[in-house]
């Protein structure tokens, strides 16, 4: 059994080719109208919580954001790395 269980949530988008196609099509569209609107294809953020298996207290949160495609192993990993920082540290008022 263990103490706590370690919940993690991922948002991001999917570097889709429809995406990348929208996302050069909005550049051509803003060049030629001024209008500029941007489509992400690289956007991501993760949560991170450390919930306590019996009583449910939260024992640590962290979230991080950044530009990262998720469909890269190198690059989520990264992005996770970023978010554990300082999972195991203590906590200091």
């Amino acid at each position: 059994a263990s103490d706590a269980v370690l919940l993690v949530y991922l948002n991001a988008v999917v570097p889709t080719a429809g995406r990348k196609v929208l996302a050069g099509t909005a550049m051509v569209v803003g060049a030629l109208t001024g209008i500029h609107v941007q489509v992400p294809t690289d956007q991501a953020f993760i949560v991170l919580m450390l919930v306590h298996r019996e009583s449910g207290e939260i024992l640590w949160y962290n979230i991080a954001q950044g530009t990262a495609d998720v469909e890269s192993e190198q690059q989520l990993r990264k992005l996770v790395e970023k978010a554990c920082e300082n999972l195991l540290e203590p906590y200091e008022k």
